[in-house]
């Protein structure tokens, strides 16, 4: 299955630092890259056919001689940036530390033959994204898919692990259509400084939580915001902001409330819809405060009871946006020519902008 692009989800604005490996490359089959280590054996394993590759490094299908057992094995490039090595050892300790029915397992890392690896769960099921791109999921079956990826989740945090780049594309599925969580290469463990450059955002963009699109410090609680845009997607098949560039994206998810579910589909429970809401919240402090209270949350949806707690007015706008928020007034000509001025900045074409006046 091959994961398809949607209107409001160009390729220039998807990802604001380098997505390496690619989207579900333990389990999408590639038809280019380095075939010269087919057959070659790797810390006793013996590669059989490439999966997936990206600027970083390659994803291969390989038998681990010793347990008789299919693996996939993700090889760094030996050309990899000093950066992403570091991405690549951080998604080693974080996976190392983890063990849980909905994290893709890991069995071992290390350097072998000077090729720096990491052997992991096959996973054949396809992913979260490429299930999307076949329509929207039945709002249970998202809600049974958001409640998987929120005990992952929960599991990672209780292990001072911040995933940092939740989104459809790091949720893959087994045979058996379990959920699991991939790709934490982007982590931030507590215990370890973070590993933006200044200047730097790290995440995907439609997925952002608005302190973590600012460079603010952040917590267990982006990672829930991250997944309440995901839960909004498969119910809608589009991601809550969409947008044609990153910066406008980025906007979005600090000045603009989310739409509301029943727009969408008004057969969608409001319980779902406030649920989502309050995921989405733009400050820290009202949304579900752990991944805990999120899963009791949903366990409540998927009984039918209406989940108080959760509850917003069902005529909310984006002008019942925070009343401590300023917002944005007129100046639309010139918030443009800014914004175009940003945007060509971010692909690498200088702009000096001079902005003045009086603020307001």
């Amino acid at each position: 299955m091959v994961g398809a692009g949607t209107e409001g989800r160009p390729a220039e604005a998807g990802t604001s630092a380098d997505n390496s490996w690619g989207e579900g490359a333990l389990c999408t089959r590639a038809h280019d890259g380095n075939t010269t280590v087919i057959g070659r054996i790797v810390a006793n394993l013996e590669i059989v056919e490439l999966l997936g590759l990206g600027g970083a490094g390659e994803v291969y299908r390989a038998l681990d001689l010793s347990q008789q057992r299919e693996v996939a094995l993700k090889i760094l490039s030996e050309r990899a940036e000093p950066d992403t090595v570091m991405r690549f050892v951080r998604e080693a300790q974080a996976l190392a530390m983890l063990r849980h029915p909905h994290i893709v397992a890991v069995y071992g890392s290390g350097v072998d033959q000077g090729l720096r690896y990491i052997v992991m769960e096959l996973m054949l099921g396809g992913t979260l994204r490429e299930l999307i791109a076949r329509g929207p999921l039945p709002w249970r079956t998202a809600v049974t898919v958001a409640r998987q990826i929120a005990c992952a989740l929960g599991h990672a945090h209780a292990h001072g692990v911040v995933h940092r780049d939740v989104k459809p594309g790091n949720v893959m599925f087994d045979t058996e259509g379990n959920t699991k969580l991939t790709d934490f290469g982007l982590a931030h463990l507590s215990e370890a400084s973070a590993m933006t450059r200044t200047g730097t955002v790290m995440g995907t963009v439609f997925y952002l939580s608005p302190e973590q699109a600012v460079g603010r410090p952040i917590d267990a609680r982006s990672d829930l915001y991250a997944l309440g845009a995901v839960l909004f997607e498969m119910v809608t098949g589009q991601p809550p902001f969409p947008g044609p560039t990153a910066v406008s994206i980025i906007y979005k998810h600090l000045n603009e409330q989310p739409p509301r579910l029943h727009h969408a589909d008004a057969a969608l429970p409001p319980a779902l819809d406030a649920t989502v809401q309050r995921l989405l919240e733009k400050d820290p402090d009202r949304r579900f405060q752990s991944a805990e209270e999120l899963v009791s949350a949903l366990d409540r949806l998927l009984r039918g009871e209406v989940d108080a707690s959760a509850a917003v007015p069902l005529d909310a706008s984006s002008e019942d946006a925070d009343p401590g928020a300023l917002p944005l007034v007129g100046r639309d000509a010139e918030r443009t020519s800014l914004i175009e001025a940003l945007d060509q900045a971010v692909s690498g074409a200088g702009r000096t902008v001079i902005v003045a006046g009086e603020a307001g």
